[in-house]
């Protein structure tokens, strides 16, 4: 007897930004359809499609809070999945159908409307704003003096607080001056293995969160006695895989060059794990890192493998997410940012789950995931 799949129930709440109130809950007999995507150090989106009336429309205003809601496969109660800021508005009428569209930005978009302000940081000095050492300390202080309470007035983000920090990730020094804070943020992420993420605690509070998201999952951490991730088609939970090896740009020997001149410039060489695949494949290159303080090797060695992850080789994988195979169900088995382990034909690796987006109308869901090889 074939076995019935629920499909998971989901939940709309809009929140007045002003008030922390919530002025309106739609169930999914409300809308028409709902896209939402749920992304690890960037900016998920979301785009709900509801009947136009008057009364829906007072509903949203620039920036209100909208919260998405889906049943828990464990207890089976909703829970939150993520809060969004509105930033769309869209009223339009197809023959005597008249809908609205609501669209914005997960709450991390709110790092992005800052920039590194030197003026208001008590510890800058030459007209930068200079900070290094672990990641998370550094995200902290830059966070602190342009979005949060050490930033004037004006550029404080109201009831955003910043969560304590763990003292996680690699050591990171930035020397900055008027430059993008979210541009940063992902460099710094990228470079030094901390996440960042903001989230609505209660009323129109914000929490900044800055440390490690997600759960090791991995097969060769957890086996034999753990519970890990293994995705494969032989397991049967694992559908429509696609694996592309790129090796065309692939650079493995990086010449790392600090600051200084001439012959007394910092240089640092140092060769990828990939560089000896073949007895041809040693590819060299130079990148400079400037913003690494001189003196500091820690923070050019840092710079140096983090150039090496970006310039090597290309591998991408994916495969179709339809959450009805066990072993691989979202906020069961995986949630975003775990480490799982996959396989396909030959390849066997170790994945990071760094995207989630979900699509919604009256004929059920659809769920994709996007990975990033470790």
């Amino acid at each position: 007897m074939p076995i019935a799949i629920v499909q998971p129930s989901f939940q709309i709440v809009v929140i007045d930004p002003s008030s922390g109130l919530v002025t309106m809950v739609f169930d999914p007999t409300a809308f028409q359809d709902l896209r939402y995507s749920r992304v690890l150090n960037d900016i998920g989106v979301f785009t709900l499609t509801l009947p136009y009336t008057p009364a829906n429309r007072a509903v949203f205003s620039l920036d209100s809070f909208v919260e998405i809601y889906r049943t828990n496969p464990v207890t089976n109660r909703l829970a939150k999945e993520d809060t969004y800021v509105c930033r769309y508005f869209d009223i339009y009428r197809q023959g005597n159908i008249e809908n609205l569209i609501i669209s914005g930005f997960q709450l991390n978009h709110l790092v992005s409307r800052r920039v590194v302000d030197p003026q208001d940081d008590p510890n800058a000095a030459g007209g930068y704003s200079t900070y290094a050492g672990q990641a998370d300390y550094v995200m902290q202080q830059y966070a602190y003096y342009n979005m949060a309470q050490g930033a004037s007035l004006p550029r404080q983000i109201p009831n955003l607080s910043i969560g304590a920090i763990q003292g996680v990730g690699l050591n990171v020094g930035y020397r900055l001056r008027f430059d993008d804070l979210y541009k940063t943020y992902q460099d710094c992420t990228a470079r030094a293995g901390v996440d960042f993420n903001i989230q609505r605690t209660t009323g129109n509070n914000l929490e900044l969160d800055i440390g490690v998201i997600g759960t090791d999952r991995r097969r060769s951490t957890n086996y034999p006695w753990g519970q890990w991730v293994a995705l494969d088609p032989r397991r049967g939970n694992l559908q429509d895989p696609h694996l592309t090896l790129d090796r065309k740009t692939e650079k493995n020997v990086v010449y790392a060059l600090g600051q200084g001149q001439d012959v007394n410039r910092q240089l640092l060489k140092i060769a990828g794990d990939n560089a000896g695949d073949s007895p041809l494949n040693r590819i060299e290159y130079t990148d400079t890192s400037t913003n690494v303080q001189k003196g500091d090797p820690t923070g050019l060695l840092t710079a140096a493998r983090a150039s090496l992850k970006k310039n090597g080789y290309t591998q991408k994988f994916s495969y179709k997410g339809t959450e009805i195979e066990p072993g691989n169900v979202y906020q069961q088995d995986w949630f975003l940012g775990d480490l799982v382990t996959a396989q396909y034909d030959a390849y066997s690796a170790d994945l990071r789950i760094t995207s989630v987006e979900l699509f919604i109308n009256q004929q059920g869901q659809t769920l994709q995931t996007a990975v990033t090889p470790i």
